[in-house]
């Protein structure tokens, strides 16, 4: 089997894994729903809780951690080409934001450096616009003080990460109400750290593809 097809199956696999992961999310959310409709009619004390309980299948650990490295590493093999330096890479998976940061803290940065280099905010949830109507709300939204200032340091995130935390930190409420209202449908947390430059001792040469990036996670905020 040829490296190319082997990276392109491995990818293959892990998004069965995630799009069979989210399938089950999914399905749960509609039993709460479904469950909560019913608070009221069931006569057994604590049944209607039943599916609350249950924890979300996103904060799950989906994949061992030798999985995930493969993923990492077809990834890079396909695709890591078409990177500039300190670019932003974006993920859904909690699981993998957990794991990279995780590398970071323990071999790099320490508890301290971890916590100057990440911050955390919400937005509202734009995915069921239509393209015409997200075309209209960047249009309005892009126009606003704070977020043009949010977005260039984005950007910008890896020339001062200690400066691009403080100031999302001092804007993080400011953020979701600075896009125009009744268009989002839920929130997002958006999660960004900063895996300062340097190579895990010990670790594979895949960690350089890592290193000096900024790892931003977006997932679906949920209520319990």
């Amino acid at each position: 089997m040829s490296p190319v097809l082997k990276w392109h199956l491995v990818l293959h696999l892990a998004q069965e894994i995630e799009d069979d992961r989210q399938e089950a999310e999914t399905l749960l959310g509609a039993l709460r729903e479904k469950d909560s409709l019913l608070k009221g009619t069931v006569e057994e004390e604590g049944a209607e809780n039943l599916f609350y309980d249950l924890p979300a299948f996103g904060k799950e650990a989906v994949m061992e951690e030798n999985r995930l490295v493969q993923v990492y590493e077809a990834w890079f093999s396909l695709f890591g080409g078409l990177l500039k330096d300190h670019e932003l890479l974006i993920t859904t998976n909690q699981q993998i934001m957990a794991h990279v940061s995780g590398i970071w803290q323990e071999y790099v940065m320490g508890d301290e450096g971890t916590a100057e280099m990440g911050v955390a905010f919400r937005l509202p949830d734009f995915s069921h616009l239509s393209l015409e109507d997200l075309l209209s709300m960047r249009g309005r939204a892009l126009g606003s003080p704070v977020l043009d200032e949010v977005r260039k340091a984005i950007m910008a995130f890896w020339e001062d990460p200690k400066g691009g935390v403080t100031l999302l930190k001092k804007r993080a409420e400011e953020i979701e109400k600075a896009f125009p209202k009744g268009l989002g449908k839920g929130t997002l947390s958006v999660t960004m750290n900063y895996l300062k430059p340097g190579v895990p001792h010990k670790i594979k040469d895949l960690w350089r593809e890592f290193s000096g990036k900024t790892l931003i996670l977006v997932s679906e905020e949920t209520t319990s």
